[in-house]
């Protein structure tokens, strides 16, 4: 599958989210930017869709944040959802994360407002809170939503499974440091030594009993475009 069609994919995924989740009451506004800091972390077919959507003069402009977030501390994933789901189903033991987000803003936060939110990830796009994060210090969401939100995660790594996951600004950075990264060629893309992990093919979905009744049109509408 060429880079252009999953990037096509990768918008249907988007765009089926933003329908699931149409008309639920949400806290989260314009300006409204608790959650936006520097530990997003996404794949590289979506830092791909992020880089193509920005001409040189954006890029120049954003790279110094970027750079600067990379010169401190950030969340780096030790494993994918994927590869998540796999460990449990196996019985082994998962990867201690460490997440703080006292260790930065996002570099693409201007003024309170996302400059890039028609391509944000889709860790952007799952953060959903019933009450305000500012206030609370955290977000609140029911269990199904997680669990929906979940099947999202993994539909994308799947999609981008010859690919990377990682921190935002690490992937921003290698990507437009790295040819191959935008080749979307089908070629496995090697890690770097920077914190980026390969995805991993969906095997199992995350998905607990109780909800697998009413999560069964939506795994069926997404399995769907891959066809």
């Amino acid at each position: 599958m060429d880079l252009e069609t999953k990037i096509a994919l990768l918008k249907q995924i988007y765009t089926r989210h933003d329908e699931f989740f149409a008309g639920r009451k949400v806290a989260c506004r314009k300006f409204c930017a608790a959650c936006c800091t520097c530990n997003v972390t996404m794949t590289t077919l979506e830092g791909h869709l992020i880089v193509s959507s920005l001409g040189q003069p954006e890029r120049k402009q954003h790279l110094p944040s970027v750079q600067q977030t990379l010169a401190g501390r950030r969340f780096q994933p030790r494993v994918t959802i994927n590869t998540l789901a796999a460990l449990c189903v196996a019985g082994q033991a998962v990867p201690e994360e460490t997440s703080d987000p006292r260790w930065g803003r996002c570099p693409f936060l201007k003024q309170e407002a996302c400059t890039i939110y028609h391509v944000r990830p889709f860790g952007c796009r799952a953060m959903m809170s019933k009450h305000d994060c500012a206030q609370t210090g955290y977000a609140a969401m029911d269990d199904f939503a997680l669990t929906v939100n979940n099947i999202f995660l993994q539909t994308i790594e799947h999609l981008d499974q010859e690919g990377l996951s990682g921190n935002l600004s690490d992937i921003i950075q290698f990507i437009i440091s790295t040819d191959k990264a935008a080749t979307g060629c089908g070629d496995k893309i090697e890690p770097p030594t920077n914190g980026l992990i390969r995805n991993q093919v969906l095997k199992t979905l995350m998905i607990p009993p109780e909800h697998r009744v009413p999560a069964e049109s939506l795994v069926r509408s997404l399995g769907l475009l891959f066809k």
